[in-house]
């Protein structure tokens, strides 16, 4: 049986018959995506190659200062892998805080003058140097300012929407909204060039949606004069991630989130928490205690949480006041749940300072080493795959 990777490069197309003719959706793969010696927007692949050594490559999802949280050494980090190729594989692992959660190109963009790494930089920046020492206060249990509360919770935002569970999840809105979105689009082209007579205008994303150093969203529309069409394709990938991101940094989402109350709760005494490589967790709790992993962010009675370290998590539940968060402690049934969330909302990882001895309980491992290495395969060629994706976009 033929199995897809799991980011695998579709695009989607949407025709519309013009002049009142019925609509119709075509949904397909890309082209062939990879040719050998192509050259790109800066020049050579060989003088890219030279300018992508002046930049991070590395890129991590999970930031490096997050993860030495849950390290006893600072450089290691115990790692439940949750996709493994054989049975017998080591239940606990160590693994380099250095190459974990990380992705090569993961972010990387290709501009006329090389391969850029500002969005790389832009999270480090804007995210994590400013959330580092207030980690720090965290684990000292210190008491935080206004200012530094803030800067949890936007922490918190630009985790929740940079890791590749992120990326799943805008692929899979992507196929359920694009036909519809790019319909009402193609709509009201089609409107403007019966009421007006000017021709149809190409659709385009609205700039301002997207901040930057983020690319804009990938998009082309085109008239078949032979079909008397009008079609509107995307693709899945990189570039529409970014935008993704891009325009929900710069939307409504993170002003809705940072103003809910937020709280930072304490594990009971002599327990820990572990974390993911999907550490923010948005989940409901259902009766008897059943956790559901996901749920709307503007939803009563949906819970969010980060890990911050193995005792503290930052927390809200949305529809619960101040008041009702700062009485809040963290008992033992409390502490279950988050423990139970956090291990099953992570993609491929989950971390911890010590060894869970039956965390096959709560999230067995998948043995294939078929999806492993179509994976890591996938992986080593993302940013061949992905520019060759992007170069028509252009």
């Amino acid at each position: 049986m033929t199995r897809l990777p799991l980011f695998s490069p579709h695009g989607f197309v949407v025709s519309r018959r013009m002049f009142g003719e019925p609509m119709f959706i075509r949904v397909g793969r890309e082209l062939s995506l990879i040719a050998a010696g192509k050259s790109y927007a800066g020049g050579s692949e060989a003088a890219l190659s030279d300018q992508k050594s002046q930049v991070t490559r590395n890129n991590h999802y999970v930031p490096q200062m997050y993860l030495r949280h849950w390290s006893t050494n600072g450089n290691t980090v115990l790692d439940y892998r949750l996709l493994v190729h054989y049975k017998g594989e080591e239940t606990w692992k160590r693994s380099s805080i250095r190459s974990t959660c990380s992705w090569q190109d993961f972010y990387s963009q290709h501009l006329p003058d090389g391969i850029d790494d500002s969005v790389e930089t832009y999270f480090s920046q804007r995210y994590e140097t400013p959330a580092a020492p207030v980690f720090q206060k965290v684990e000292a249990d210190a008491s935080l300012s206004a200012n530094e509360m803030r800067i949890l919770v936007e922490y918190l935002v630009a985790q929740l929407f940079r890791t590749p569970s992120a990326m799943i999840r805008h692929t899979s809105l992507l196929r359920r909204e694009f036909a519809p979105t790019a319909e009402a689009a193609v709509n009201r082209g089609v409107s403007a060039l019966r009421l007006k007579g000017l021709g149809f205008a190409y659709p385009s994303a609205d700039e301002g949606a997207v901040q930057a150093p983020f690319p804009n969203i990938p998009i082309h529309s085109r008239l078949d004069e032979e079909r008397l069409e009008i079609v509107v394709s995307t693709s899945c990938g990189r570039q529409g991630f970014l935008a993704s991101i891009g325009s929900i940094l710069g939307g409504a989402v993170p002003r809705v989130l940072l103003s809910y109350p937020w709280v930072i709760l304490k594990t009971p005494r002599g327990a820990e928490l572990p974390t993911s490589d999907d550490p923010v967790v948005v989940f409901r709790v259902e009766a008897g205690d059943k956790v559901v992993i996901g749920g709307g962010m503007g939803v009563q009675y949906t819970n969010i949480m980060l890990p911050l370290d193995p005792r503290h998590v930052l927390f809200t539940e949305v529809g619960m006041d101040f008041y009702q968060l700062a009485a809040l402690k963290m008992d033992r049934r409390l502490f279950d749940i988050m423990f139970e969330a956090i291990i099953k909302n992570a993609f491929l990882h989950v971390f911890s300072r010590s060894s869970i001895d039956d965390i096959g309980s709560y999230r067995p491992r998948r043995v294939d080493p078929e999806r492993r290495g179509s994976l890591k395969n996938m992986i080593a060629k993302w940013d061949e795959v992905q520019w060759a994706i992007e170069n028509d976009y252009l």
